[in-house]
């Protein structure tokens, strides 16, 4: 039988347990990924209803108007259309704020010209910027 030192039999084993515990741990993560996303759209669209789906339409838009740049650029006034775009990815980023971590003023009082008044629920203010985004959305369009 042959022989094999210590030593060489701890490498080989140190050496078989650190592949296994890599495959295992990348597998791991790459399934982790692949379902995350499913499940964090489900559970927007199950909290957010008719909301989310609009706003996941409206992400679509801006990404079509971005993809068309040349054509604003082309256009009668390309500075205009802009600033709509821009004012477009404001309003689509505080919505999408919202939409994961909710309203920041949602629970809370301010002050508005020395009286005091609740403030906007989460859902109010993602509807004003859907809102809004709407409004630039035919401004870009017309």
């Amino acid at each position: 039988m042959l022989k094999i030192p210590v030593r060489s039999k701890i490498a080989i084993f140190s050496t078989v347990l650190a592949v296994v515990l890599a495959t295992t741990s990348v597998t791991s993560v790459f399934a982790a990924s692949a379902t995350a996303p499913n499940l964090t759209n489900h559970n927007m669209a199950v909290i957010w209803g008719n909301q989310f789906r609009e706003l996941q339409a409206d992400r679509a838009i801006y990404n079509n108007f971005k993809s068309h740049a040349a054509e604003i650029r082309n256009s009668s006034k390309p500075a205009e259309s802009q600033q709509y775009l821009a004012q477009y990815a404001f309003a689509l980023g505080q919505a999408e704020a919202i939409v994961l971590h909710g309203s920041p003023s949602s629970t809370s009082t301010v002050k508005v010209n020395n009286r005091y008044e609740r403030s906007l629920t989460a859902q109010q203010e993602l509807g004003m910027y859907l809102h809004m985004i709407r409004g630039l959305r035919e401004k870009l369009r017309g």
